[in-house]
């Protein structure tokens, strides 16, 4: 026979075998008549399927934002934690001159928490973040409220002064007392 002709006969075989048998096991069947293979392997093919590749990675994620306070002010300087409380992990970045921050290369589908903290500020945490394969989170609900400002005044002062203060009040009390209300 010649090889067109032999090659027309195997196509027309392969096509009815394509029809009627699933790829996989016309897959085997090829491997096994062309001896590619030993027979026991194609017989294991046929039976499980080729094998699996390995899944790709995840592509990481980002979260990132801008340091502000609740005037719409840009909080230069702040400090930014990344938190990963199942396994334990800390990153820690400090916003830019415009307040910026990111953290990249996180893993997919992980809780995250995002505290940020400066100088006469109260520290904000977040809720928790989950960043899905390749996605970029902005945190843009992050508004540091105004710490409130504690003042204290400490005065000195012997009794002998105190008791000075006190009658002078006295005699001052007095003397608007005994002023005459015209009005």
């Amino acid at each position: 026979m010649h090889f067109a002709v032999m090659m027309t006969k195997l196509h027309t075989l392969i096509r009815k075998l394509l029809v009627a048998m699933k790829r996989r096991q016309l897959l085997s069947m090829l491997i096994i008549c062309a001896g590619i293979v030993p027979a026991g392997v194609a017989q294991q093919f046929i039976a499980t399927g080729p094998p699996l590749a390995s899944a790709p990675n995840p592509h990481p994620g980002t979260i990132s934002g801008t340091v502000i306070d609740v005037n719409d002010e840009i909080v230069p300087g702040a400090t930014v934690l990344l938190e990963d409380p199942i396994r334990h992990e800390h990153r820690t970045v400090v916003a830019n001159d415009n307040g910026a921050f990111e953290f990249d290369n996180l893993k997919p589908g992980t809780n995250y928490h995002v505290a940020i903290s400066a100088n006469g500020v109260v520290t904000w945490t977040s809720l928790a973040v989950i960043v899905n394969p390749g996605q970029f989170v902005i945190l843009s609900d992050a508004r540091l409220e105004i710490a409130a400002a504690e003042t204290s005044i400490t005065v000195y002062a012997s009794s002998e002064q105190i008791a000075e203060k006190q009658v002078r009040i006295e005699e001052h009390q007095r003397v608007l007392g005994v002023i005459p209300n015209f009005l």
